[in-house]
């Protein structure tokens, strides 16, 4: 990520004017209401509380993601392999 980021936060009710000069930039928008609620990070893991967190590893060592049928933890796997998920209580959704 570039040392020159900026945030601005936009209101709905009004007109925007962006302008840039002739170096490349890159804009993101994104839209959400405040949750007023603690956000606790841990790895790739996001709760509300740190015994969320704690209880989020248990399930990700327990089940790794649904119990990925694959032969590795890679993140990639074969085009040809269906969407699923495996849940705790046993039931399997393929898609």
């Amino acid at each position: 990520m570039p040392d020159n980021v900026s945030l601005i936060h936009l209101n709905l009710k009004e007109d925007i004017h962006i302008e840039n000069s002739s170096e490349i930039s890159y804009l993101f928008f994104r839209q959400g209401k405040p949750i007023d609620k603690p956000l606790i990070q841990h790895g790739p893991f996001v709760t509300n509380s740190q015994e969320e967190i704690q209880e989020a590893m248990q399930e990700y060592r327990k089940i790794q993601f649904g119990g990925w049928p694959y032969k590795t933890n890679e993140p990639i796997h074969a085009k040809k392999m269906d969407r699923f998920a495996n849940f705790v209580n046993g039931k399997k959704v393929i898609k």
